[in-house]
């Protein structure tokens, strides 16, 4: 039994760095219900290049959601290219803000695969 409690302590510890909670000023609104300041978010580190041609034909929760992290900055957003660079779309619908994101910016995106909104 103490086996097994050790190992949960040591699971969540692991998850500290992968839950963060969506700072003011940031929301994802075009997906239902959206994602709102103050919620949780459950991140997943992306093993390499992130393929996102099957993505960009879907919309709502059926389209994959990144996190990208810039120093204390998160943002939340749909992963699109424009030519040989990805871009993040962050705003409603994943029609506002489109911020670049270099190659050497990569290991700072993450999938977002599960969240806790505030009501």
């Amino acid at each position: 039994m103490a086996h097994v409690a050790v190992a949960k302590v040591s699971q969540l510890r692991s998850l500290d760095e992968r839950v963060v909670r969506l700072p003011h000023g940031s929301a994802l609104q075009g997906i239902d219900p959206p994602i709102s300041p103050g919620s949780l978010i459950l991140l997943e580190e992306i093993p390499g290049i992130p393929e996102i041609e099957s993505d960009t034909t879907k919309t709502g929760w059926s389209r994959r959601v990144y996190a990208l992290r810039k120093g204390a900055d998160l943002r939340c957003g749909y992963l699109d290219r424009n030519d040989n660079q990805y871009v993040l779309l962050a705003g409603a619908h994943g029609a506002g803000e489109a911020i670049s994101v270099h190659q050497d910016e990569l290991s700072q995106l993450s999938y977002i695969i599960g969240v806790a909104v505030p009501v």
